[in-house]
């Protein structure tokens, strides 16, 4: 392992030796898609041997007695920039998304770049490929060109993209929300189990009345179940658990409820999406017959 090798060739005393191993690890990683060609084609390095690092690097920032909150100054290939997890980190006060690509005149000093811009927002990151840089970052209203001013000041600026990250989480959220069909005392409601927004939209779009969240390997609970539809305006309920791990909640969910529950033991998702739902069809004939 060239860390271990670096470590052990040229350190003198235990921290010296953590500390040159660690400045190795990074090296290593960088050098990954050098290795390994599918890694070159998609433009990333390895990712065990990336968390790995970040675990050695993790431990020396702790014994050097620096915030492991601090953002670590590291280049990451562009192609491996997860810009859409930033959105998940918008803080009170950053207005805007700011991302530009560029070319520095000279040798970037990053520790210099990463101090200059967090003085300026927060949400930092910084990108590389072949020869080009770009940087990411999320600032209040009055520094929503302070990065790009700053970045003309240390290179040449090709390109530029401004987003109102209030707007963007406007419409994210406005996506998110499902609307389920409206249930009438006596209606038949259906409840379905889905593993995703996406399929949670569909069986809405078919006149589902509620989803609870679940699947493979996130079996959700006989309370959740029982939540979905306890509040529903009719005591007519048909569930469809989609899993065969989920039928026996979703049995008990029904001997727990004074409702008129029946479980059609549908085991995967395509069963109840048209051209249709045979299980669905089933469920209301069960309960009609049964009254």
């Amino acid at each position: 392992m060239p860390a271990t090798e670096a470590a052990l060739g040229s350190a003198k005393d235990a921290y010296e030796i953590f500390e040159v191993a660690v400045r190795a690890a990074d090296e290593a990683v960088k050098r990954t898609p050098e290795l390994l060609p599918v890694l070159k084609q998609a433009g990333v390095v390895d990712s065990g041997g990336k968390g790995l690092f970040f675990i050695l690097e993790g431990m020396l920032r702790h014994i050097q007695g620096e915030s492991l909150e601090t953002p670590t100054m590291q280049v990451q290939p562009m192609s491996s920039m997860n810009l859409q997890d930033a959105m998940e980190e918008v803080e009170e006060g950053q207005d805007y998304e700011i991302v530009v690509d560029f070319v520095p005149t000279g040798e970037l000093d990053l520790a210099a770049f990463y101090g200059k811009l967090e003085e300026m927002g927060t949400s930092i990151q910084v990108g590389e490929g072949e020869g080009m840089y770009r940087m990411h970052i999320h600032v209040p209203t009055e520094n929503r060109y302070t990065p790009i001013d700053y970045i003309m000041g240390i290179g040449t600026v090709t390109k530029v993209a401004i987003e109102n990250l209030l707007a963007q989480m406007d419409d994210i959220q406005k996506s998110a929300q499902i609307n389920f069909a409206a249930v009438e005392p006596g209606h038949i409601a259906v409840v379905v189990v889905s593993p995703g927004s996406g399929l949670s939209r569909i069986f809405a779009s078919l006149g589902v009345a509620a989803v609870v969240a679940g699947g493979q390997t996130m079996n959700p609970s006989t309370q959740d179940i029982l939540s979905s539809f306890e509040n529903l305006p009719t005591d007519k309920i048909i569930i469809l658990p989609n899993n065969k791990n989920i039928v026996m909640a979703a049995n008990q969910a029904k001997d727990v409820t004074v409702k008129q529950v029946r479980v059609v033991p549908s085991r995967t998702v395509p069963q109840d999406l048209p051209p249709c739902s045979r299980s669905f069809l089933t469920g209301m004939l069960i309960l009609l017959l049964t009254e």
